[in-house]
Formats: C-alpha cells, sequence, structure tokens
C-alpha cells in the first residue's frame, strides 16, 4: 500500500490546503491573530460559492494516503480553543455545513493566560468543546501546556503528548481525534517521532502557502494561517492551490491600482471600472 511520503505522479496531484485560525471577533477590524466574524463568514462562503470541497483534516489525511483525496480539497482549523469560535464561527459554519477540526490544550490553567495577541480572551469551557463535538466537528490535541516541545525530555513530551489526550477524554467523555497541533508550529525530528509512537495519525506544523500532497510527511503537515486582515483576493490564494504564481503576481498589483483608482475616479467610471472586472474577481472586503 502507497501512503504518504511514497506518492505515485498521480497522488502528487491531489492537493490539500490547511487553513488556521485562532480568533474570530465580532470587532470591525482584525488583528494579526483575530479575524473579524464578517470577514470570516465571507471566507467562507467563498469556500462554498466556488465549490471548493472542505474536509475534516483527519478524512483529508486518510484521503491522500488511500488516493481517494479530490484534486483540490481545504481543511478548517481552531487553535487554542477560544471562546469567540463557539460563539462566532462556529455557527457559520454549521449554517454552510463545513466541517473543521478544532485543537485545544489539556491544561485548564492554561485557559487564563492572555490570548497571542495580549488581550485576555476568554476561551472554551469543555461544555463549550462538547458542544462543538456534537455539532460534528472533530477535536485534536494542542498539548498539555502550549509550550514549546524542541528540548522537552522523554517525560516532558509524554505529558504533552499522552497525558493530554487522557485529560481531554476524561473531560469530553470521548477520545478526540488522534491529530496533534505542535505548539507555536515548532518541532524537530525527535518531536515528530514521539508523537507518530503516541499513537497519533497526524500532526500539523510550520506554516507554508506549498499545498499538502502525498508526499508530505503526516507529522509535518504545514498550514496557511488566515490573519485579521487577510482581504478576500489573498485568502483565494490561501485557499486554493489552482491559484498560480503569476496570477497572484498580477492580481496584487492590479488590485492596488483599483483601489487607487476608485478614490480618484468619479462615480460612473469607477462603477464601470468594478463592472468590467466583476466577472474576473471576486471583491474584497470592506
Amino acid at each position: 500500500m502507497i501512503g504518504i511520503g511514497q506518492a505515485t505522479p498521480r497522488d502528487a496531484r491531489q492537493r490539500l490546503k490547511i487553513l488556521s485560525y485562532h480568533s474570530v471577533t465580532p470587532k470591525a477590524r482584525g488583528t494579526k491573530w483575530r479575524v473579524p466574524v464578517a470577514r470570516f463568514q465571507a471566507q467562507m462562503q467563498y469556500l462554498v460559492d466556488r465549490a471548493i470541497p472542505v474536509l475534516p483534516l483527519l478524512e483529508a489525511v486518510h484521503r491522500l494516503q488511500a488516493s481517494t483525496h479530490p484534486p483540490v480539497a481545504v481543511a478548517i482549523t481552531f487553535d487554542d480553543g477560544y471562546l469567540d469560535n463557539y460563539t462566532y464561527a462556529l455557527p457559520i459554519l454549521q449554517s454552510l455545513c463545513l466541517p473543521a477540526t478544532l485543537f485545544v490544550v489539556g491544561d485548564e490553567a492554561w485557559s487564563d493566560r492572555a490570548g497571542p495577541a495580549g488581550d485576555d480572551q476568554t476561551r472554551m469551557g469543555w461544555a463549550h468543546v462538547g458542544e462543538w463535538l456534537r455539532a460534528g466537528i472533530e477535536v485534536g490535541v494542542h498539548g498539555m501546556h502550549h509550550v514549546e516541545m524542541l528540548n522537552m525530555d522523554d517525560e516532558q513530551l509524554e505529558a504533552e503528548l499522552v497525558t493530554a489526550r487522557r485529560i481531554i477524554a476524561e473531560r469530553l467523555g470521548t477520545r478526540p481525534s488522534p491529530i496533534f497541533a505542535y505548539p507555536y508550529a515548532l518541532s524537530n525530528s525527535r518531536v515528530r517521532e514521539a508523537t507518530r509512537a503516541a499513537g497519533y495519525a497526524c500532526a500539523v506544523g510550520g506554516s507554508s502557502p506549498r499545498p499538502c500532497s502525498a508526499r508530505t510527511d503526516p507529522f509535518d503537515l504545514h498550514r496557511e494561517t488566515v490573519y485579521g486582515n487577510t482581504p478576500l483576493w489573498a485568502f483565494s490564494a490561501k485557499a486554493d492551490p489552482r491559484w498560480s504564481l503569476p496570477r497572484l503576481l498580477w492580481d496584487v498589483p492590479a488590485r492596488r491600482a483599483m483601489s487607487f483608482g476608485r478614490t480618484l475616479l468619479c462615480p460612473a467610471v469607477r462603477r464601470a471600472l468594478l463592472n468590467t472586472r466583476s466577472d474576473a474577481h471576486h471583491g474584497d472586503m470592506p
């Protein structure tokens, strides 16, 4: 059987983009890690409108292994378990019938720490995480204490990989999916081997614009981080591996020129230009 890392030429054409989110905010303006809810809604609607298949992460990895993966697909992931994911993101996912993966930390005390942008953001309780499960969203493991694992000894690695999974299972009443997200997206060969030996099926790590394929190490899956200021045209490049580099290089200056022109041209000319481009491009978020 051909597994990930032993791809045939046909398998290599099966591409998966894994999107990484942290916080979703009701505020109109986002920050690095906090995506405005209106922008998140538009991004999810984009996936639906473009008929891009969205798969649970574990299923996507299994389908890459079995060579049954669609030519292009997306997996949506959330790190750290912020309550705003439950309040704002989950209803949008449910309304559009989109699956996702939520990565949570085993140590309850970690939930009281500040968010990645320095905000005192509330994280979900176990009852909220259980609601994700009941909604059909898979829950993975994000470590025990959300600390870097690169220089840990064997005992510390076991706590992050095994103890965390056991505690999450006890709190939820069911085992989490065998998927791990390395804290801070950092891993090395020793950490990846420990993750494999702990019984996980795959793990997500650093950020890269390259899609995952059957050739990708399942314990070093790369993701595309969606930031709070990511416009829709950039999101489409992150989410769709069919975006080519020449198209992206053309589109960035073209959109900047259009933005500049909208501030200078009269309304009639502006409307004509926008109508001309509407057939080729989806509009940016305001």
